[in-house]
């Protein structure tokens, strides 16, 4: 019965990390979409694309993500 609550609990928190991966990808993505978009105004004195700059943001947010794992598994292997 142990094993049992064991994976219980590791599906709960699996959940749970993924619904923060998830907040945490959106939140990069608007920050990321807000930069892209000031930065444009000031640097370049024009208007961005839509597209272009959704493509950007998200490129930029996922790359983000995926050094931020890599990141977590390089300390928890150091440990």
């Amino acid at each position: 019965m142990a094993k049992f609550k064991e994976i219980g609990w590791g599906l709960v928190a699996a959940l749970a990390v993924s619904v923060v991966l998830v907040l945490l990808g959106i939140v990069y993505f608007v920050v990321t979409l807000f930069i892209l978009k000031v930065a444009a105004e000031f640097v370049f004195d024009a208007a961005v694309d839509v597209n272009w700059a959704l493509l950007a943001a998200a490129v930029l947010a996922s790359a983000v993500l995926m050094g931020q794992r890599r990141a977590v598994r390089r300390a928890v292997m150091a440990e």
